[in-house]
């Protein structure tokens, strides 16, 4: 993945216009912060101490 874009995924129905339909996000495009980190892989596991947690 290119330096200073994020790929944004939605629910995966087939009818989901995320990501996977229109491509990476560039940074500048964000508004706001996030709040919760809402899923969280480590290696080739989940990281269940992440999932659901406050972000700083």
């Amino acid at each position: 993945m290119p330096d200073g874009v994020y790929l944004m995924l939605g629910d995966n129905r087939d009818t989901s216009f995320d990501g996977r339909y229109w491509g990476f996000v560039p940074r500048r495009a964000f508004k706001g912060k996030s709040l919760i980190i809402y899923f969280s892989l480590a290696g080739k596991g989940i990281a269940f101490s992440r999932i659901f947690s406050l972000t700083k």
